[in-house]
């Protein structure tokens, strides 16, 4: 403190004397003079530079006191670059035999030529600096001067020429704010885990130790540890190591330029007061740095007592901890770590196998490099590496803290991005145990490719022909990404059924860019033809039997399959993926049937071919007596004498069919019948049934509206049986309808349900449409012994083909909507209307239809018209089962429960008396 406040003092006299403009006289030039020896003799450079700056400012030609400066420059921070033009004055006035500590002394010492050296090594002028050396070499004289250290310094040189030609990539991040400030931060240690951190930070007026914990990522505002530590701080002390579990800190005391090694710890946010280690490590001699290994059991530090390798030079030793917990003796780690010249800064791995430390005696590149030492199998130590560029610089190079074996490290440095002097640093160090990554990314053009990307692969090959990745893109961006280390490689695009395109990709592991943005080339599409062949293209039959149209198919495609009746749509069928030698079974109508198929392959190439069957019935005119005679009024509200004059003009047709279709047309309901025909109907006939009104016509049965249709054909261009041939055709999806639902009902029904559909006769009912099953089934329900929700229940599981996804549903809806539902189905919003499952959107269905211009009826009727469509698997049956299984753990038998209470107040009581009888 006294140093301090004479230093203070003497700074108000030169200000007094400077600003008073006035000349320095004879005593303020000793004062300075002593002032700035004073200072630079405890290597305090920067308080040393004002003094010998007020003398250069007087006499400007004294090359002493510009060699003075230039030393100062030389060991300051930041300012390392204006040492070169003073140290380059002064060598022009060398003194050989200079006067050290001398007022009078104008001229500079050979040693400035030394200096000069290092100033210019320091800036990275190395052939500058060389010549400086070897100038230093011709004058200097061998009593005073070891001229093994200039040749040394030669040599460190031509190394930093040789090794900047291979410089290493590393990674490192500006730690930031808070723990880097507008001051110098440096000496950072940080606990095993990297969650907390202790460091040195140089304020104005002192130095002092900070500590951060890492919470949720991000470091805590930094702790002054200077109070809680007692020590004064004249005496400063600065971070050296850190416990593995971050609650003990290592720490150097000046301790009046003895040095010293001491530690605190920390419990409950608080830091102990310094406790000195044993007289094993502190010793009379200096003690500068010390570190603790992972498991704490052994201490490396560095002191320059007697016995080292150089002569009081700083060497590394070890020490562990003895039967007592404390500090046995220091053993000297040898000359494989240790030189004659100093070795500072040692830290030790996680592993406790490799060695870090800065040294001024192994191969560098000028002042302290850091260096690695790994700890071989038989116990000793490997001969110590360079760490290399940009780690190491021709400046000296101190405190490399390592964690988590080295692949990344703590690391004070000046940098132009940096928020003061020094910042700390995080590095990342790549080797062979953690090479360093390269991150390539690209986009397949999906637009450009023509199939499917389920098959796109991209593969990436290896220098020795191994494929080392295979990679698929996101099938919906077409985005792909993988890492790789620095080496040459061939990236394969391949797709099947497209051509296969190579490009090769390298990267240099010290190459300033670790991504690269990979153009995706386009492949050409090899595979144009979707491969269908149909082995017969017509068929001649005279009966409605199954024709079988045998295919052959390329694999993995898709087949839709239309067939058209006198130009109408009649049916359509659609199948995934189905075999390579596919048949399709088709039941033929009345007349001329076209039979489309298109196959669409997995590249999106499509091929349509058509089969023509030519369905010409055997006309049965005793039959047609017969069957007419039993088509009584009740039946098909169908005059005799007018389906006898209808089939009479159904030319050349199967007249036992068209009967049975025209009692079908009489059993359904008359609105959706009329839908129905306009959906099939084409030209003149089409444009009749869309301009008629059945209630502008008082058309109430099925029988008015054949007789209607015959009566508009004396003004279009159709015939009587070409009514008819519609009316057949209308007949024959109803009744598929009706047997695919009563199929589908009969092979999912299970129990009483079951058996009544078991028992049914559809046709001896007079069961003709999927309405009337419906309602004989809902009419006969408690007769049969079932339930009506039991039928609701499977219809519902049919409809969604045992897949309770909403979205699915609303699709096949969608597919089956008249105006009004698809109105519906637009404005709703399940998440509006809270609808989470089937039973609450169908329930919904119900309630809006009379909104939207429905009725329940025609909801049902969808739904049956779903659940008649074909079923795919076991999912209707898994379905139905859970269904039950949520049934049967729904609740518990209340009869236990009413059982239980009156039984446990029994027991209860039953207890309670026995008590009291032993009371008693």
């Amino acid at each position: 403190m006294r140093k301090s406040l004479l230093a203070v003092l003497i700074c108000l006299i030169v200000f007094s004397a400077t600003t008073s403009g006035q000349e320095l006289d004879r005593d303020d030039m000793k004062i300075n003079f002593m002032e700035g020896e004073s200072w630079l003799l405890f290597e305090e450079y920067a308080d040393a530079l004002p003094y010998y700056m007020n003398l250069l400012k007087e006499y400007p030609n004294n090359d002493n006191y510009n060699y003075r400066v230039g030393m100062c420059y030389l060991n300051i921070l930041s300012e390392k670059d204006k040492a070169i033009s003073y140290l380059e004055k002064a060598v022009q006035n060398i003194n050989p035999g200079y006067r050290e500590g001398s007022i009078k002394e104008e001229q500079a010492p050979p040693d400035a030529y030394f200096y000069l050296g290092h100033a210019y090594r320091i800036n990275n002028q190395l052939d500058d600096a060389i010549k400086a050396f070897r100038e230093f070499k011709k004058i200097l004289d061998p009593k005073v001067y070891d001229e093994q250290v200039v040749d040394y310094q030669i040599e460190a040189c031509n190394n930093a020429k040789r090794l900047q030609k291979e410089p290493l990539f590393v990674d490192y991040i500006n730690l930031g704010d808070p723990i880097n400030s507008r001051f110098n931060d440096f000496n950072p240690v940080v606990s095993g885990d990297e969650s907390a951190i202790v460091f040195t930070r140089a304020m104005q007026f002192m130095d002092v130790l900070m500590y951060s914990k890492k919470v949720n990522g991000k470091w805590t505002e930094p702790l002054n540890m200077t109070e809680m530590l007692g020590y004064d701080v004249d005496d400063r002390c600065y971070s050296t190591s850190l416990s593995n579990d971050g609650t003990v800190a290592y720490i150097y005391k000046n301790d009046e330029y003895d040095g010293n090694i001491y530690i605190s710890k920390l419990s409950d946010g608080i830091w102990s007061p310094l406790e000195k280690l044993n007289a094993n490590i502190n010793t009379k001699y200096w003690e500068s740095h010390a570190c603790i290994s992972r498991d704490g059991r052994t201490l490396y530090f560095t002191s320059n007592r007697k016995g080292g390798k150089g002569d009081y030079d700083l060497d590394i030793y070890m020490s562990e901890r003895d039967s007592t917990g404390d500090w046995g003796p220091a053993v000297n780690l040898g000359t494989k770590i240790n030189t004659p010249y100093n070795e500072e800064t040692p830290f030790i791995s996680d592993d406790g196998k490799t060695l870090y430390f800065s040294s001024y005696g192994h191969l560098n590149i000028g002042g302290y490099d850091i260096c690695y030492s790994n700890l071989l199998e038989n116990g000793e130590w490997s001969t110590p590496l360079n760490m290399g560029i940009p780690i190491n610089t021709t400046d000296d190079d101190l405190f490399f803290s390592p964690a988590q074996n080295g692949i990344y490290g703590y690391y004070a440095h000046l940098s132009d991005e940096g928020l003061g002097l020094q910042d700390i640093f995080r590095y990342e160090i790549y080797s062979d145990e953690h090479p360093r990554k390269f991150h390539v990314n690209g986009v397949v053009p999906l637009d450009k490719v023509a199939g499917p990307i389920s098959g796109y692969k991209i593969l990436v090959i290896g220098e020795n022909g191994d494929t080392l990745q295979v990679i698929k893109p996101d099938p919906v961006t077409g985005e792909y990404n993988f890492d790789v280390i620095a080496g040459k490689y061939k990236i394969v695009f391949e797709n099947e059924g497209y051509e296969t395109i190579t490009e090769n990709i390298s990267f240099d592991k010290n190459q300033p860019n670790s991504d690269l943005n990979m153009s995706t080339p386009v492949l050409a599409l090899t595979d144009l033809v979707a491969d269908m062949k149909i082995d017969k293209t017509f068929f001649e039959v005279n009966t409605d039997d199954p024709v079988l149209i045998n295919l052959t198919l390329e694999p993995g495609s898709e087949l839709d399959v239309e067939s058209f009746i006198n130009n109408s749509l009649l049916n359509e069928d659609g199948f995934k993926q189905p075999e390579e030698k596919f048949t399709y079974p088709y039941n033929p109508s009345v007349g001329k049937n076209i039979v489309r198929f298109s196959l669409t392959d997995k590249f999106g190439n499509i091929t349509t071919e058509e089969v023509i069957v030519d369905y010409i019935p055997i006309a049965k005119p005793e039959v047609l007596l017969v069957e007419v005679d039993s088509l009584t009024e009740d039946e098909g509200s169908l005059s005799i004498d007018r389906a006898i004059t209808i089939l009479d003009n159904f030319a050349e047709g199967d007249l036992e069919k068209a009967l049975e279709e025209l009692r079908l047309l009489a059993a359904g309901d008359l609105e959706k019948a009329l839908d129905e025909l306009r959906k099939m109907a084409t030209g003149d006939l089409k444009a009749v049934l869309d301009s008629l009104d059945l209630k502008t016509e008082n058309i109430t049965t099925s029988g008015e509206l054949v007789d209607y249709l015959i009566e508009q054909e004396a003004d279009n261009e159709f015939t009587n049986a070409d009514v008819v041939a519609l009316v057949v055709q209308y007949g024959e999806q109803e009744w598929k309808k009706t047997t695919d639902l009563y199929r589908n009902l009969q092979k999912f029904a299970t129990g009483n349900l079951k058996k009544a559909l078991d028992e049914l006769d559809v046709e001896g009912e007079g069961i003709y449409t999927a309405d009337q099953l419906y309602r004989y089934l809902v009419n006969h329900a408690e007769e049969l012994g079932y339930s009506k929700d039991d039928l609701m229940t499977l219809l519902i599981a049919l409809a969604v083909n045992g897949n309770m996804q909403i979205e699915l549903f609303l699709k096949r809806l969608s597919e089956v909507a008249n105006d009004n539902l698809a109105r519906l189905l637009d404005d709703l919003d399940l998440e509006e209307q809270n609808i989470n499952t089937i039973d609450e959107l169908i329930a919904y269905l119900f309630n809006s239809a009379e909104q939207y211009g429905m009725t329940e009826e025609e909801i049902i009727q969808i739904i049956l018209e779903l659940s008649a469509r074909e079923i795919y698997g076991d999912d209707v049956t898994q379905y139905l089962a859970s269904l039950e299984e949520a049934e049967a753990g729904k609740g518990f038998p209340r009869w236990v429960l009413w059982t239980a209470i009156p039984v446990g107040l029994i027991l209860i009581f039953l207890v309670l008396w026995n008590r009291r009888e032993k009371k008693k």
